[in-house]
């Protein structure tokens, strides 16, 4: 007996047979096979056969024949063999007797055939053997099939499922498996409709027309069914739920109905959905709502049935001087500003009202409903406050403030765009009505909007004809309490209006661009005036004249102002520009370029308002200056800490770059004490003298010299 006696031949057959006659026997039944050849190996024991099957040249076998009592032993061994090596070989066992328990065994365990050794013949054997050969590669073109389709199905990006006719799982890819975030062992067996938010179910039994009972078709006529695709919710294993579209095919097969279901993920489509709608109806910079989304939440209020659970208001938010601090600092800090504005807006109010930025510097409050006007007024006012905290910009502390507009709806009839345009109207009133206030939208309003449009008609004539006159307050030395000077301030009497106040006009003139024409009048009125005051009197009184921003950038203020100075005989050196921080807006080098320029004239500046603005002090010691000038906001907080550590901070500054300093807005001997202790050079208020005629300060300028 060998152990691997080998033909040549088409067909491979491995024998494992330890009975050397029988060995005989099988090899001359295979060779007596008409018009087919064999190439038998034998093996006389599993040993043999596994240390055979080790080799790395071991030829390929097409079947095996496995005696059933190997060794005495059992040979279904081979088979437990065979599959636990997932050896790709058919088996055929033959056994000295039937043994129908033995049979059964053997096929259990994956044998093709079951052979009684003496009961069969060449013709059985070779029909045994191309069976097994036949059926194993048939399994294996099944087996090859299915891993195809399973890894095509299992690549695949959609999640695929696929169920019995009572919704249990019966097979899942893993991108279903992923939308539910379980396993395939924790899918499999389960029903579907674990997976699915009762909505979701609702919607798959009128998509397919399920028996709600039942969960089977409402009426099963064994046809095919291609569903429409519909959108539904999966239930994450985390809790959260994914958003799917399902297509819903079913089929009969055997007599029983299965179900095959595509799932698409909606997640990032909904997501990127949401984005694009978000980013329609919302402001970029700041997250809020933008002016289409305001408008449509008014309007779908405002035609809900009356305003039986409150009255909706609208508010409107402008900031003030904002686009100083883009111009001073650089948009980027703007921006920074305006996101601090939203968060503090949004912060003032409920969740169920809406913010919204109208763009640039405007921003909208909706209230759903207010029980009174009050409840609106309260939340304007706390804006305001809000507005008014100091923030941080450029490194720099500095006090924002908004002018705000508050409306009520005046019924449910009222149109969105009427009561944007009160809203309007009413942050309009509070903005000239001097800014960092609220103003309430009264019906005179529309009256006042009206006339506003007559005030800068008129004035346009005013300043045509020559018509604006100029008063003048004093300002006095400290040390000695004499008149060192007076401003020059703007007024105008209106043959209709009688006196037009200041505030109003001049608010006009910015907002129409009057205002450089207006700032000229003044200076050449003033300058003319006052060399005819120095002239009379004998006395180099100095005279100060606001100079805006808008004056500053004229090509021709520079010019102007020499031939000016020239023409009128005013003395040297006293003609003082006063300027705000502002200067410092826009183009710095060309307001120092003009700024240096008027200085070579011998014209003294003063900077305005000093801390009230958004300049940074590192423009400070650039500005050709001879004075500052603390803002009467100051001057009353004299008795608070903050207020004297203000004004005291301004000396300091004034003395470290060698300026006078002056304090306006002077009203009591209080007021006069504080700031005469502080070290105060110059001053002007109420105390001294409101702001009177050229006549009057004539007189008044006589009296002082009579007296001294």
């Amino acid at each position: 007996m060998g152990d691997a006696a080998v033909m040549t031949s088409t067909t491979s057959v491995l024998l494992i047979e330890d009975d050397d006659d029988d060995y005989m026997l099988t090899k001359d039944i295979l060779e007596s096979v008409p018009g087919t050849d064999y190439a038998l190996t034998w093996c006389s024991s599993l040993d043999t056969a596994q240390e055979l099957l080790s080799e790395a040249r071991t030829p390929h076998f097409d079947v095996c024949l496995v005696d059933c009592g190997l060794g005495g032993g059992d040979g279904l061994e081979v088979l437990r063999y065979f599959a636990s090596q997932e050896l790709d070989i058919p088996c055929i066992m033959l056994t000295g007797r039937a043994d129908a328990a033995a049979d059964r065994a053997a096929m259990a365990l994956g044998a093709a055939d079951y052979l009684v050794k003496g009961r069969f013949d060449a013709e059985t054997l070779e029909r045994s053997v191309r069976y097994a050969i036949d059926n194993a590669t048939v399994v294996r073109r099944l087996r090859d099939s299915e891993a195809r389709f399973r890894s095509v199905i299992g690549a695949a990006t959609d999640g695929i499922v696929l169920m019995d006719n009572n919704s249990v799982v019966l097979a899942s890819n893993q991108a279903a498996n992923e939308l539910v975030g379980l396993p395939d062992t924790n899918v499999v067996g389960r029903s579907c409709v674990e997976f699915l938010t009762p909505e979701s179910i609702e919607g798959l039994i009128r998509a397919v027309d399920l028996d709600p009972t039942t969960g089977r078709l409402a009426n099963d006529t064994g046809q095919e069914i291609d569903a429409t695709p519909l959108e539904a919710h999966f239930i994450h294993d985390a809790g959260n739920l994914v958003p799917v579209r399902l297509s819903i095919t079913s089929w009969v097969s055997g007599g029983e109905r299965f179900w095959s279901v595509t799932v698409r993920d909606l997640s990032e489509t909904r997501a990127l959905s949401d984005r694009l709608e978000f980013q329609a109806f919302h402001d970029p910079l700041t997250g809020l709502a933008n002016r289409s989304l305001l408008k449509d939440k008014i309007s779908n209020r405002l035609r809900a049935v009356g305003f039986a659970d409150g009255i909706p208001a609208l508010i409107f938010v402008d900031l003030d001087n904002f686009k100083m601090v883009n111009d001073t600092f650089g948009h980027e800090v703007g921006d920074e500003l305006l996101v601090v504005v939203a968060s503090r807006v949004a912060a003032c109010v409920r969740q169920s009202d809406v913010v919204a930025r109208l763009g640039g510097d405007e921003f909208a409050v909706f209230l759903h409903s207010c029980r009174s006007s009050k409840e609106a007024e309260a939340v304007g006012r706390r804006l305001v406050d809000v507005l008014a905290e100091p923030v941080i910009l450029g490194g720099l502390p500095v006090v924002p403030s908004g002018s705000v507009g508050v409306a009520l709806a005046q019924s449910p009839s009222m149109s969105t765009e009427e009561l944007i345009s009160d809203a309007d109207l009413a942050m309009y009133s509070a903005k000239t009505a001097g800014k960092n206030r609220m103003a309430v939208f009264d019906p005179s309003m529309n009256t006042s909007s009206f006339e506003r449009i007559r005030i800068e008609n008129d004035l346009r004539l005013a300043l045509t004809a020559g018509q604006i006159s100029v008063a003048y307050q004093p300002v006095v030395r400290l040390d000695t309490g004499r008149i060192h000077g007076f401003e020059a301030l703007a007024r105008w009497t209106d043959l209709e209006r009688g006196e037009v106040p200041p505030g109003v006009f001049v608010a006009v003139a910015e907002d129409s661009g009057l205002i450089e024409e207006l700032g000229r009048a003044v200076l050449e009125r003033a300058v003319t005036e006052t060399a005819d005051i120095q002239r009379q009197l004998g006395r180099t009184y100095q005279v100060n004249v606001n100079l805006s921003t808008w004056q500053l950038a004229d090509k021709d203020l520079v010019p102007s102002a020499r031939s000016l100075l020239t023409d009128s005989g005013l003395a040297p050196g006293t003609l003082t520009l006063e300027v705000t921080e502002s200067v410092m807006v826009g183009h710095v080098d060309r307001a120092l370029a003009v700024l240096n320029d008027l200085r070579d004239l011998d014209v003294k500046l003063a900077l305005d308002d000093f801390g009230t603005g958004y300049s940074s002090l590192s423009y400070l010691h650039l500005l050709p200056l001879d004075a500052l000038k603390a803002d009467r906001s100051f001057v009353t907080r004299h008795e608070e800490p903050a207020g004297e550590a203000l004004l005291r901070a301004i000396v300091a500054i004034g003395s470290s770059l060698g300026l006078r300093t002056v304090a306006e807005g002077i009203e009591d001997e209080a007021e006069l004490a504080s700031v005469r202790r502080l070290g105060y050079d110059l001053g002007q208020g109420y105390l001294f003298s409101k702001p009177v005629p050229l006549g009057d300060l004539t007189e008044l300028l006589e009296a002082e010299i009579a007296h001294n």
